[in-house]
């Protein structure tokens, strides 16, 4: 019992240094990430060989991005940052949405923009996003903290219908 203990912490250990590795490589490379710099402790950024997952939890609820692939995270990264500024709808996203040209903004478009055109950020950024999903599997779930449970709950993004089951698990140390 004790060793497979062991193991599992051992396993836990390793994805959680090759996730950082990725992350450092990808700094070392000169690809930033911008959503961590704007949004703080709001986001998170992970990354296995699986696939990236992408937290934004301004409060006790949270939009979760997940996209499968070992190298997934640049994509899934954008993603968000465009999805945040073209459709989010926390008010917390009130003073980066009304920044004139959100920080990096442009260098995300620039990045990203491909065929896309428009008047405005807001339109280009919403062409990129529905581009990018036909694409890519990006799964978008609610994520709720509540009297020592998280639920997770599937939701539709940008017209693709949601998959999987919604469940809730006891939080530890949690009211």
């Amino acid at each position: 019992m004790e060793s497979a203990s062991l193991a599992s912490k051992t396993n836990l250990l390793m994805s959680m240094v090759f996730g950082t590795l990725a992350l450092f490589s990808m700094f070392a490379q000169g690809q930033p990430f911008p959503l961590k710099q704007v949004f703080g402790d709001s986001i998170t950024l992970t990354q296995n060989t699986r696939g990236s997952v992408v937290e934004y939890c301004p409060d006790n609820t949270c939009d979760r991005f997940e996209l499968s692939g070992k190298d997934s995270l640049p994509l899934l990264h954008d993603f968000v940052y465009l999805y945040l500024f073209a459709y989010g709808e926390y008010i917390y996203l009130k003073k980066f949405k009304s920044q004139k040209g959100a920080p990096y903004l442009a260098e995300i478009v620039a990045r990203r923009k491909g065929p896309c055109t428009g008047t405005n950020e807001q339109q280009i950024s919403e062409c990129i996003l529905s581009r990018e999903i036909k694409g890519a599997p990006v799964r978008l779930f609610s994520v709720r903290y509540d009297e020592g449970q998280r639920c997770v709950v599937p939701e539709a993004l940008l017209g693709v219908p949601p998959k999987g089951k919604a469940s809730c698990t006891k939080v530890r140390g949690a009211p």
